[in-house]
Parts: C-alpha cells; structure tokens; sequence
C-alpha cells in the first residue's frame, strides 16, 4: 500500500527521508490529503511530541505535578510550554546547558585524521551555528522559512549574518523575524520555523567530525547546500568512527573517574546549589584552578569592542551597587548578562580549536560564577591602567547567628590579600592578612575606621604578613542565601560595609597604577 510514498514525496517537492515517509504513512492511514499543508502540520505535532517525550525527564515530571498542571487538560502547545519552563529553571542550577554537545564535537575533531585544516575550519563554524540556534538564535531559522530560501546551513549562516547587521529588526525568538508592521506571518510559516527549530536542536545533538566527514565525502558545499532534513536523515543513519568513539568513552571514564575523586569539587558545588553532573564538576575544577576569575579574564582577553566597554561599565557599578541583597544581585545580573553577550561576540569570526576551548572554558566559568552570585559571592573585576585584577566578596548570613565578610583580592604591593570578618550581632572579630606588606595606617587602620563607622563593635582586629591562599568560603550550615526578612537588616548593613571597605580597597589598587 505504501510502495509508492517515494514518488508521492518526489512529487509534492519534499525530502525523500525516513521522518517524510512516516508522515505520509500516517496521513494515508488516516485517509487526509497528502498535501504539503498536511505535511507540514503533521511534522510540527509529531515534532512537539517528540520534544515532549524527549524533555519529560523525572525531574520535570515531579515539578509539572507539583505545579498542579493536569496534561490531559492543556494544549500540547501549552504543555511544550510548561515543559520548557521547568526544564529552564531546572538549567539555571546546571553550568551545561547544551555545553557536553559541543565539547564532544571539539574533542573528536581533534582526533579525526582524515579531516584537513580547512575542513576543520568548516566543520567549526558548522558546529557553532547549529550550536547557537539551539542555544539562543532561533529566530534565524524563521528568517529562512519567511524567506522562502531552501533551509539549509548555507542559508542558515546567511541569516545569522544578516541579522548581526540589520539592527533595525526585532527578533522574535519563536518565530522568526518580525519588522514591526503588525503581525502578519501565516500560520504554515510559524509551524515550518517550529519545526525547523527542532530539526535543528536535532543535528546539534547528533552530528561528529566523522559522521559529516562521511555523510558529504569529505565536501564542504555538499555539506553547506544539502537540505537540513535530508543532512540529518544521512546523519541518523551514518555509522559513527568505532574507533574515535571507544577514545572519547574512555576519556569520559576517565574524566568521570578523576572528577567523582574530587571531593573538593563536589563539596563545592553542593554549597553554591550547582547540580554534581560530571559536566559541572569539570567546570567548578577549572573554576577553581584559574583562580575564580572568569570575568577577569574574559575581559584580559577580548578586544576593544562596545559590549567589551559594556562589561566593564557594568562592572564598575557594582560597588555602588552594595545596598542592600536585591540592588546587588539584580546588578550582578546585569554584569552577567553582558558578559555573555560579549561572549558570543567573541565567537564570531575565524577560530581555532584551541581558542574554542578558551572559550568553552571561560564560559563554564561565567555560569559557575553566576550560580554563586545568587549565594552572595561575587567576583567584581577591576580595570586599572596595568590590566584587570580581581576582588572577590563573599556574604554569609549563617545560621546559629553566625555570620560574616570574606574579602579577596591582589595588589602589586601588598600580594594577596584576605580580609575575614566574624560578625556576631553588632560585634566584629576581624582578621586580614596580606602576602609581602603590612602597613597598618594606610590599610587596616582604614578598614577598623570602616568597621566602625558602619555601626558595629570592633572586639579584635589582628593583621599579619603571611602567605595567603586563595580559598572558597562555602555557605554556613546551607544558610547562605536562604531569604530570610528577619535577616534583612542584617545582610543589608554586611552589604554597606562591604561597600567600605572595597572602595578603600579599590581606591588603594588604583593609586599603586599611578
């Protein structure tokens, strides 16, 4: 009965793949017109339901009951919808979010061998497209269906540029390009770009340097002009390089293995709330070997640009920012969110392995970095004329009514330095050491005066001249950052000493640069 789908495919001008020939089966079955209309409506519920299948994961299933949404009483639209709510709420714990993909992709191309430089060069920028439209740029999959071009990487990349370009376009992150004269896309063309989204999220998931390598014989163009549907139908039933593949198991064993003996690691994350997926660990280990400064070095690194100037203006609020814990955090947000704008700058243009990496890198770094900041811990990068340098601020409301200031930071002068403040009710025990100088005047002599004029009793104050190690300052008996309105009074006015004692801090990394 179905001997002649190929033709019936052929005919209407759609992709002879496997997901096509599903459709029509299930079109005839149902005795509906085989129409392209048909067939792009099918394929978009088909694809929801696959979403919905693939992104019902436990986790998700237990908060959708206990958010009290019935399935069987709303839309698959509406469910999609609840779904993708969860599930992104549930990301903001988890410093992946879609990274693992990428990192695989990298990791075998590096392996593959009969893949040339300039193919290399290609398989990147393939990789980072279908990487950042299932990451943040949907719209320009609507941009190629409103378009009426064939969808295809080529016309993909087109889009992307064009929408770097054009800043007069709004982007609707759903739907494609919207150009503010009233809302006129069609139907057809909204469940093409849906559909479109997920075919794409598809390939991001399920493409490898070999699989293109084989799927295309070793042409980038074929790659380039294929259409997306028919490249990831070949995908799907390429047989991956068995070699290469029992390389990266054993990688991951081994990375798995040296990532659970961790136990610093992992202690860690559990204390700022970062979920220990193996993933998260990888990132909270190279947190803390670079020293915590993501921000820091994303910005030594970038070139002048607008949302690099963007990144530091932002930054340089944050000290004023130092009120109250809303003030702070909603600031911090704003620090977070150009610097992963200023990220995404960065991968545009021509990159290398090695330079991806860095950027994978200082990207797990930022999501680590964000993760801590909603449990008071802040880095707040500052630029002075020799270069960028670091104080990191670390707020703990404990419980047992213990709470306390961690400050840290570098100076040229002084080395390292490390400012702890025990704070009981009003009373404060301080100890701040410095890794070459003390000058008891010029520094703590101002930081006691802080401690002072901020309303608090200054019981003991010691300093010393002693090797300073950067450290951690992990949640007090999992209290730090639990909201707490009869706490309130008590972070806000930990806050406004903090403020204090950076900008003296601060002021004094500024004078060493004149």
């Amino acid at each position: 009965a179905f001997r002649n789908i190929d033709d019936v495919l052929e005919t209407s001008g759609l992709d002879v793949t496997d997901e096509n020939r599903r459709i029509v089966k299930i079109l005839a079955h149902n005795r509906m017109a085989i129409t392209d209309s048909n067939i792009g409506k099918l394929k978009d519920y088909d694809a929801r339901m696959q979403n919905i299948i693939e992104n019902l994961k436990p986790a998700t299933t237990l908060a959708l009951i206990r958010s009290g949404v019935n399935p069987l009483d709303v839309s698959l639209a509406e469910l999609e919808t609840h779904i993708g709510e969860i599930n992104r709420e549930i990301a903001e714990n988890n410093a992946d979010n879609g990274e693992a993909s990428h990192s695989r992709f990298l990791w075998k191309l590096e392996k593959e061998n009969r893949i040339s430089e300039d193919e290399r060069e290609s398989y990147i920028g393939i990789c980072r497209l279908l990487h950042q439209i299932s990451k943040n740029d949907r719209a320009a999959v609507g941009a190629v269906v409103n378009s009426g071009a064939e969808f295809t990487l080529a016309n993909l990349m087109t889009a992307v540029r064009s929408r770097r370009r054009d800043i007069d376009v709004e982007v609707d992150d759903t739907s494609g390009l919207y150009d503010g004269r009233g809302d006129t896309r069609e139907i057809e063309s909204m469940i093409r770009t849906g559909y479109g989204n997920h075919v794409a999220e598809k390939l991001n998931d399920s493409i490898t340097p070999s699989k293109l390598y084989d799927v295309s014989g070793g042409e980038v163009e074929t790659l380039l002009s294929m259409p997306l549907e028919q490249l990831l139908d070949n995908i799907l039933h390429m047989e991956e390089n068995q070699e290469i593949e029992n390389s990266y198991m054993k990688y991951l064993a081994q990375n798995a293995r040296e990532a659970a003996q961790d136990a610093e690691s992992i202690a860690f994350a559990k204390a700022f709330g970062i979920e220990p997926t193996l993933y998260n660990i990888n990132a909270v280990r190279q947190f803390m070997t670079d020293g915590g400064g993501a921000l820091r070095q994303l910005i030594r690194e970038s070139g002048e640009s607008s949302e690099k100037d963007t990144v530091i203006q932002e930054s340089d609020k944050l000290i004023e920012a130092m009120s109250d814990d809303e003030t702070m955090k909603k600031q911090y947000g704003k620090v977070a969110q150009a610097a992963r704008t200023l990220l995404e700058r960065n991968e545009h243009g021509k990159l290398d392995i090695r330079e991806l990496h860095n950027l994978r890198v200082i990207e797990g770094g930022l999501k680590v970095t964000t993760l801590m900041a909603k449990k008071r811990s802040f880095e707040i990068p500052i630029v002075t004329k020799n270069g960028v340098t670091n104080i990191n601020l670390t707020i703990v409301d404990g419980a047992k009514e213990k709470s306390g200031i961690n400050i840290q930071m570098e100076s040229d002068y002084y080395g390292n330095i490390s400012c702890e403040l025990d704070i009981r009710g009003n009373h404060v025990q301080g100890l701040m050491l410095t890794g070459k100088h003390m000058d008891d005047v010029a520094l703590s002599g101002k930081i006691r005066r802080s401690i002072e004029e901020n309303g608090y009793t200054l019981v003991s104050f010691n300093n010393a001249v002693h090797n300073v190690r950067k450290k951690y300052v992990r949640p007090d008996d999992g209290a730090m950052g639990e909201e707490n309105s009869g706490r309130k009074e008590q972070i806000d006015k930990m806050y406004k000493l903090s403020k204090a004692i950076i900008t003296t801090l601060s002021d004094m990394i500024k004078e060493e640069q004149i």
